[in-house]
Order: structure tokens, then sequence, then C-alpha cells
């Protein structure tokens, strides 16, 4: 390529860039498109139309491009970033990671590519090495306050509120007040307890934003917690009178109605948050636990199957379709929506635990004592798992003496210390003169009388 032709490509890639910085497409893509034509092998050119198909949501199509221009140029640290923010945004965090790595491998003082790491290890619920990848970001002076947020959501998760609460303060120090650094704010807050005060920091962020919907989501919450749920449901309507399809709002609002015992209203409610989110597998699932909790099993059955058809993997509708299947004694379809479960999430001791139950109901023993085994091996204190185990082996009756002790007295190094701290009321019975004595025999064979859950 002629000096004149290097410096036209040179200027195009400039014009290039800054008209997609000023959100300019078309004048991007047209003169990225004048580059391909003249080289259809550069790499920037290339780049920046995998950009341009993101942005617009084509993203097999922008993965395509960008990894065109790293086949021109492998070391092209930008692209690898670019082609890791692809790779999420088509919720393929296993191919993201690695390309975020390269590029961090090739220029270890990009902060982007630290940020965008930290962010797909968050997804992940790696939040140790996501904190880790934050960090990293924050020494090479990541201009943004997001990376603080995303710390402090990495911390909550964590269970380190204190240290969230101290990142809180600093944005409130470093950057300019905003709704989103006192909503962060009063998250933490409310989960340390500290009610007046996170309240006070909601009210300062609505006072700034009184459009933002999460402020007064997370007002309702704090509401609910401390013990105003009629505050609390006021302030999930004034959130979803700002934005009709916040589901989060209108979920805990239909779930606080519930609590409160007005059943038929939340019903409606949740009618109504299905009809605002169309297609919302969550609407659906939440709408199956209400009718659940009413009673109406085949209807909560109809909601769980259309979460599912809404969101195939949606590990926890599968979980809880082959609860109601159980109770329905629809036995061989509940064992199966309970594998679909696991298979889905493997680590799930609950799911291990409901298809013991249905196996356990089907006399399918063995299985039964299998899966209960694993349930305890995933969540060693599964209290549930613990006792329908202890139940299942008396009923076989196929432990030695010596065995089965072994076994109650292990639930008993586990268990016994609450039971005892929270002991069964004692009730007054009345005079024998008032009322006619009742006799009852139970047998000394506990294989015929343990108790499960």
């Amino acid at each position: 390529m002629s000096s004149e032709n290097k410096e036209r490509v040179n200027q195009l890639i400039q014009q290039a860039a800054a008209h997609l910085q000023a959100g300019q497409i078309e004048y991007a893509r047209s003169a990225a498109e004048q580059i391909i034509q003249a080289n259809p092998n550069h790499p920037g050119a290339s780049h920046l139309l995998g950009i341009i198909a993101a942005q617009q949501g084509q993203y097999q199509a922008a993965a395509n491009l960008i990894k065109h221009a790293l086949e021109a140029s492998p070391d092209y640290a930008d692209a690898r970033v670019s082609l890791g923010n692809v790779y999420r945004a088509m919720n393929h965090p296993a191919d993201a990671i690695p390309e975020y790595k390269d590029a961090i491998r090739l220029n270890s003082r990009n902060p982007m590519a630290h940020y965008n790491l930290g962010n797909v290890l968050r997804d992940l619920g790696r939040n140790e090495e996501a904190l880790a990848a934050y960090d990293a970001a924050n020494q090479l002076n990541f201009p943004a306050a997001d990376i603080h947020y995303n710390r402090v959501a990495a911390l909550r998760d964590l269970g380190r509120q204190k240290e969230a609460l101290d990142v809180c303060k600093m944005i409130l120090d470093k950057f300019p007040p905003s709704a989103e650094a006192y909503t962060n704010l009063a998250i933490i807050l409310g989960d340390l307890g500290i009610s007046g005060e996170a309240l006070a920091a909601c009210d300062q962020a609505i006072q700034i934003s009184p459009s933002s919907g999460i402020a007064h989501y997370t007002r309702g919450n704090i509401l609910r917690d401390s013990g105003h749920p009629d505050d609390a449901l006021e302030s999930y309507m004034q959130a979803t009178s700002i934005n009709p399809r916040y589901i989060e709002a209108r979920i805990n609002h239909d779930n606080l109605l519930n609590k409160l015992g007005r059943t038929d209203e939340a019903l409606q409610a949740s009618k109504q948050t299905i009809i605002t989110n169309p297609g919302s597998a969550e609407a659906q699932y939440n709408y199956g636990n209400l009718l659940r909790d009413s009673g109406q099993l085949e209807a909560a059955l109809s909601a769980y199957n259309k979460a599912i058809a809404c969101s195939p993997g949606y590990a926890a509708a599968h979980g809880n379709r082959g609860q109601i299947l159980a109770d329905l004694w629809r036995l061989p379809e509940a064992i199966s929506a309970c594998k679909e479960t696991i298979r889905l999430e493997p680590d799930s001791a609950e799911a291990y635990c409901n298809l013991a139950n249905a196996q356990m109901d089907l006399c399918e023993m063995d299985e039964a004592e299998k899966n209960y085994r694993h349930a305890l091996k995933l969540k060693p204190d599964y209290a549930a798992a613990h006792s329908n185990l202890l139940f299942l082996l008396a009923a076989k009756g196929q432990q030695a003496p010596d065995e089965m002790l072994a076994e109650q007295r292990y639930w008993d190094n586990i268990h016994g210390d609450a039971a005892r701290c929270n002991p069964l009321p004692i009730v007054q019975a009345r005079p024998l003169a008032s009322r006619r004595p009742r006799i009852g025999y139970v047998s000394p064979d506990l294989r015929k009388h343990a108790v499960s859950y």
C-alpha cells in the first residue's frame, strides 16, 4: 500500500472512531467499509464494524468481524476486550474470560480489560476473583464510579457489608452526589439493619432524582424489612408508576400483599404483573408460588409450565413444578422434574432431597437413600434431608441397632442443641372431671412411628 493510501486509511480510521464515539453509527460504518474495500484484512476496520454490529444487537456477526480482526492481528488487545464483551452479551461467560485474560496478558495496564473481567466473574458468582480484577482496574485509575458500585455489589454478595459501606461512603466523597450512590448506600445500611439512616439515604436519592424507580423500590424493601408494610406497598407502587414493567418491584409488591393475608389482591396483582411483563418467566413463576400458597395446585402447575416455556433453563421453576407434581401424587413426573432440576443445578441439595422424597413415596428406598445422602454431602446441616433419611432407614429396617444409633447420634450432634434450645410448649390439660378421658396407645416399634418432613 502506498504512503498516500496508508495516510488515507489512517484518516478514515480516526474518522470512524470519532463518529462511533459521537453515536453517528452510519457515518462510522461508511468510513470503516471504505477501509475494508481498500484492505479487506484491516484489523482496525474489522474491529470497528464488529463494535457497530454489537451495538445493534447483532452479536454473532460482531463476533465474526472481531475474530477476523484478530486473525490479522492476534496481539490486538482492544479487539480481545471487545470480543469478550460480545461473548458476555451472548451469555457465554466461559468464552469471555480467556479473551479478557489475553487482553491483560498483552497489555496489563488496560483498566477496561480488568474491569470487564471483574464483571463477567461477578456474573458467575466468583466474587473474590471479581474484587481482585476491580482492584487491579482501580489501581490503573479507572475513571468511572461504576467500578465502585460493582465492588459494593460483590462485597454484598460475599456478606462483607461493612466493607461495602466504606466503599459507599468513599463514592460519595470522591464523586458528585448521585441518586445511584445514595441508593447503594441505602441498600447496605438496610442490610446492616440501620433502617433510619437507610431511609434517609433513599430520600436523598429521590430528592436528587424523583424518577429513580430503584430508589423507590429500595425504600419499599427497607420499609418492608423494618415492619412498615403499608408504606412499603406505597413505595413499590411509586416505583411501578415510574416504570410499569419494573418486575422486581411488582413481584415484591405482590408477595407482600400475600404475606399480609390479602391473597385475592395478591393474585390479581400478580396477573397484572404478567400482563405488563409478557414473556417473563419470573412473573409466571411468582404467580405459581402464590397459587401454590393458596392451595390451587393445578393452577400453580400451569403457571410453572408457562415459566419453563418462557425460560427452559429456569431451575427454580422445574424444582417447584416437581414439588407440585409430588403433592398431586404424580410421582413419576415429579421424579423427572427433579432430575431436570439437578441437571440444571447439580449442586442443589434441595433438588436431591425433593427427588429422594418422591422416590421414597414410590418405595424406591435405595435410590432415595442415595439421594438423601448426596443432599447432606452438599449441605451437611440440611435438617429436612437428615430427618427424612432417618425416617427412611427406620422404615427399611436393614440397619443394625448400633448403626442406627450412630446415625441418630450424628443427627443429635448437628441439630440436637438447637432443638433443646427451643423446647415444645407445655400444654396444661383441663381437669379430667370436666371431660371424658382419652387413652391412646403408641407402639414402641419406632420403625412404624418415625416422623419425616
